[in-house]
């Protein structure tokens, strides 16, 4: 197995590409993916109920990623 699978059903190793980042990557690289990714999903930013709950699973994986 890749990875190992945590309670949100999320692969550990996959965090890195929920990131967008090389396995490789500085913490800084990391921090700054998660800035800009975070600006793009984070639920205040959409209106539409729908959209809303999607960003809000995508921006918690994002933290999660980030922690």
């Amino acid at each position: 197995m890749a990875g190992t699978q945590n309670d949100e059903g999320v692969v550990r190793s996959d965090y890195y590409a929920l990131l967008n980042v090389d396995r490789k990557a500085t913490v800084d690289e990391i921090n700054n993916a998660f800035r800009h990714l975070s600006k793009i999903y984070h639920p205040d930013k959409h209106v539409d109920p729908v959209q809303k709950k999607k960003a809000e699973d995508v921006f918690n994986k994002l933290r999660k990623a980030h922690d």
